[in-house]
């Protein structure tokens, strides 16, 4: 087996380094050292409150496991919520010229903290966990429709309902 060129080993490594950096300032900023640390995870209040779950807007490009896209963060893995942090704060930097923008990135910044810091403790919803939903509100369990009774954007009735 032929080795790799230099250049490329050290692009791979370059690659990894950067990756476990970020992984390193998510979870430093989710105990409170390292960039982030100004974020404090989300009060339990927060967390309880009615908008306290909030949907996840992407997946971490460093995430392997499953899309969690639109889904809850009460339902996503501790270490997800980790990466998730460190994109809400890149995308809170981003937008720092527009403070609203900002302060919500920051804010699911820290509330995705406070998700991680409960799930790590045990916390299970009360009353048994609810049916997990795809993007379209249907239960994943439940099949898609079939193809032929889908809604296409178009009227399947005959000619006779042709208003001309």
């Amino acid at each position: 087996m032929t080795p790799k060129p230099l250049e490329q080993q050290v692009a791979e490594l370059s690659t990894e380094v950067a990756r476990l950096g970020r992984i390193l300032a998510a979870i430093g900023a989710a105990f409170g050292v390292g960039p982030g640390a100004e974020i404090a995870p989300a009060s339990d209040a927060d967390l309880d409150s009615p908008y306290g779950d909030e949907r996840i807007r992407c997946d971490p490009r460093d995430w392997k496991g499953t899309s969690r896209k639109n889904d809850v963060m009460s339902r996503c893995e501790p270490e997800f919520l980790d990466l998730y942090v460190g994109v809400m704060l890149h995308f809170a930097e981003k937008n720092a010229a527009d403070a609203k923008k900002s302060g919500y990135d920051r804010r699911a910044a820290a509330r995705a903290m406070g998700w991680a810091r409960r799930l790590r403790a045990g916390w299970r919803p009360k009353g048994g966990a609810a049916p997990k939903k795809d993007s379209w509100g249907r239960p994943v369990n439940e099949p898609a429709p079939a193809p032929e009774t889908a809604f296409d954007g178009f009227d399947q009735g005959g000619d006779d309902e042709i208003p001309f």
